[in-house]
């Protein structure tokens, strides 16, 4: 990350003189440079695990499901080599996706029980 240069981590937008990047003359007043909190990099890959791990966990998918939790693992390992999140930023985009998770599973089970509601049950992906 850019505010520990000490840590001798490349930043690899500020490198890169990408166009639009948030240090361009055009940007730089309006720049918010702290938006890497939370990490929605590490909540979309954690979603897609979830998501197939939720599809694939039962049968004989079992070694699929878990494989698919190697996505984020990568992916945290990569946006921190990388420099473009801290520690904090991950551990904060994994809350927002089981906050995320638990108010769409919540929903989910509350409108299921809603008398005159049909269609709600398991079908095979």
């Amino acid at each position: 990350p850019r505010m520990l240069p000490a840590a001798h981590v490349s930043d690899v937008v500020a490198d890169a003189n990408v166009i639009g990047a948030w240090h361009a003359t055009s940007l730089a007043s309006h720049a918010n440079q702290l938006a890497a909190m939370p990490s929605l990099h590490m909540a979309w890959a954690a979603w897609c695990a979830l998501v197939l791990w939720r599809v694939l966990r039962h049968g004989d998918n079992r070694s699929t499901a878990w494989a698919a939790w190697s996505y984020p693992l990568l992916t945290a390992v990569v946006v921190m080599a990388t420099g473009n999140h801290f520690l904090l930023d991950l551990v904060a985009g994994l809350a927002t996706l089981a906050l995320a998770t638990w108010v769409s599973d919540t929903a989910y089970r509350w409108w299921a029980r809603w008398p005159g509601v049909s269609g709600f049950r398991a079908i095979p992906a």
